[in-house]
């Protein structure tokens, strides 16, 4: 769609007779002329986003819950079967792959050098992205299945039981856990503030400097 009016600029339907796509899809991603998807049968796929024209596609193994990233002319993904994949974005050309102990449904986040990857059973990984090396690796003994967010040298993790956890990105230290609601989302950033909705249909608000709920709306 035409962000400014609405209007449909281009459409583009896969049907049954293409095998290799899954209707399953993680949330895609905008990058330059291109927008990348994952596919729940480990398809990547990248469009023209001005024209909807195949740019190029790849697999990575397993199905894709977690929306891809592009950091420094990579996509970099993660799929359900302990892998984390970097392709060159604009050819798909396959960068490095890294074998994680556990599967990844949260959204990726990275400050360029540094992808941040929440393994589902709570183990954290800080991976270079130039090579795909792991810095360092920490559990926070505790699932999590939605985004994190980065501020800073600090990354906040929003997990399944209902805390944030904060951790130091040098070195995957735990500074401190917050206990809140269970998050519905992952959490973005408003200045010193984290925002999140959750189960109960609140929208909290966070503040880092505090360490205390500030606010919540339902």
């Amino acid at each position: 769609l035409d962000a400014s009016t609405g209007n449909q600029k281009w459409a583009l339907r896969y049907t049954t007779t293409d095998e290799s796509v899954s209707y399953e899809v993680a949330e895609p991603v905008v990058s330059g002329d291109a927008v990348f998807f994952g596919f729940g049968n480990g398809l990547v796929l990248a469009l023209n986003v001005t024209v909807g024209k195949e740019l190029w596609r790849e697999s990575l193994g397993d199905r894709i819950n977690s929306s891809p990233i592009v950091v420094s002319g990579k996509l970099i993904v993660a799929d359900y079967s302990n892998n984390l994949g970097a392709f060159r974005s604009y050819s798909g050309e396959k960068n490095w792959t890294t074998e994680l102990s556990e599967p990844v449904i949260a959204q990726l986040c990275s400050d360029g050098e540094t992808v941040f990857v929440s393994g589902v059973f709570g183990t954290i990984y800080a991976i270079k992205v130039d090579d795909g090396s792991i810095r360092w690796k920490t559990s926070i003994e505790d699932s999590v299945i939605h985004g994190s967010c980065l501020i800073e040298n600090h990354i906040y993790i929003p997990t399944s039981s209902g805390k944030i956890v904060t951790l130091d990105t040098k070195e995957g230290i735990i500074i401190n856990s917050i206990e809140t609601e269970i998050p519905s989302t992952g959490i973005v950033s408003a200045g010193d503030n984290l925002l999140f909705a959750t189960e109960t249909g609140k929208l909290m608000v966070i503040d880092i400097r505090s360490n205390q709920v500030s606010e919540a709306y339902k």
